[in-house]
């Protein structure tokens, strides 16, 4: 499953439309004089490509799932054999038991 892409959306020119309101006496509201709207959604992009990446490097061909994976199987299998060998009988000299 791959990290989804955020809906298109202008942040530049949101910013700059919201620059337009002004409070009751004129003066334009401080959280819309900055560009700290369009950082913020420049950031987030930022962060779901890393997301992406790491998502890619855990599950992609050759990531570190498919790594572990084969770790487990074959973990798995030894566990089989010890326990097989473990609940054997313990006969010390073959035909006394």
């Amino acid at each position: 499953m791959t990290v989804p892409k955020p809906p298109p959306w202008d942040a530049k020119n949101a910013n700059n439309a919201w620059a337009a309101l002004r409070k009751p006496d004129g003066s334009p509201y401080s959280v819309f004089q900055n560009q700290s709207y369009v950082n913020f959604i420049n950031w987030v992009r930022g962060q779901r490509d890393h997301l992406e990446a790491l998502r890619v490097g855990v599950f992609g061909p050759n990531g570190i799932k498919a790594d572990v994976d084969d770790h487990t199987e074959r973990l798995n299998q030894q566990n089989a054999r010890i326990t097989a060998l473990e609940n054997a009988p313990a006969v010390p000299f073959p035909g006394s038991g």
